[in-house]
């Protein structure tokens, strides 16, 4: 007889306390210096826009089901994060949607449609809509090795700051290259971000670069290192009615390590350290970060 086809499904839950040198993005310089009709003048930043030291507890879910027997999953993703002082940043994050494979000749072709929400401080932030296709050419390449061409098309809309709402365009390459011991994948791409609105510094374009490396280190534990770097750059003078009449070009790199040690097949410890360095043309956006954390998460079979 015909075996019924039965979906299967996974979850995963992390439980994390962490520590956070930089909740609020604080800029790394205590005063800005402009130049008015008078000359230069030199103005203290508020307390405000310092940076702020506080400990978290971050909690976060996943849950992946098959919804067709040809390969189409739905999936859900939550994740809330709660400062031991610091509430006017704690967020909540909602993702919910739906990724297809199709063929089309030889090429491997994978959708995915995706919406959610993300709230701060107690009340409703951002809504955001993706769509994107990822692509695997059958191009010739050594054993072990996959390309992936991915584009996406991102609609982000503010709940209380409509001028920052926009449309956000990318495509990156992806290429990733596994050894009995090392897994490594680097990924390239650029991206315009196009304001709905009138955004300070109007639209603007970038691009970056990633590179991520796995292995295993021995007794149940698996180390891990990424190093990222984005850059943006405006298309007009951010503010000059606020005497920024400078194009703003940002910086960023970030760099990730961890190590995580198995506990039998369904949990794991995972220690983690991340370093922020942005760095910009005008001074009050440049900014530190840095933040350790101590996850433990437990996974399905």
């Amino acid at each position: 007889g015909c075996v019924r086809w039965t979906p299967a499904s996974t979850a995963a839950i992390s439980v994390s306390r962490g520590i956070d040198d930089n909740v609020n993005q604080g800029a790394s310089n205590s005063s800005f210096i402009v130049e008015g009709p008078d000359g230069t003048v030199e103005l203290p930043l508020l307390a405000d826009f310092l940076p702020k030291h506080d400990g978290y507890t971050q909690v976060s879910a996943d849950y992946l089901r098959d919804i067709t027997a040809n390969g189409t999953l739905g999936f859900l993703q939550f994740q809330g994060r709660r400062y031991d002082s610091l509430h006017d940043y704690d967020t909540t994050a909602l993702f919910g949607g739906v990724e297809s494979p199709w063929r089309l000749g030889t090429w491997l072709v994978r959708g995915t449609a995706s919406l959610g929400l993300t709230g701060m401080g107690g009340h409703l932030y951002q809504r955001q809509g993706q769509a994107q296709v990822r692509v695997t050419p059958p191009v010739p390449l050594p054993p072990r090795t996959q390309l992936h061409l991915i584009g996406a098309a991102t609609r982000t809309d503010y709940a209380t700051l409509s001028a920052f709402d926009a449309n956000l365009i990318e495509a990156r390459a992806l290429l990733s290259h596994y050894t009995g011991d090392l897994s490594a994948t680097v990924t390239a791409g650029v991206q315009s971000d196009r304001a709905l609105a009138d955004r300070a510094g109007g639209n603007r374009h970038g691009a970056y670069v990633s590179l991520n490396l796995r292995r295993p280190l021995g007794w149940s534990t698996t180390g891990e290192l990424a190093y990222t770097r984005q850059s943006w750059d405006s298309a007009s003078p951010y503010s000059p009615e606020l005497l920024i009449d400078q194009v703003r070009a940002q910086r960023t790199q970030v760099l990730r390590a961890s190590l995580t040690y198995q506990i039998g097949k369904q949990q794991r410890i995972v220690l983690e350290a991340r370093a922020v360095r942005n760095r910009e043309n005008i001074s009050i956006f440049q900014y530190n970060n840095r933040q350790l954390q101590l996850s433990w998460q437990w996974h399905t079979p």
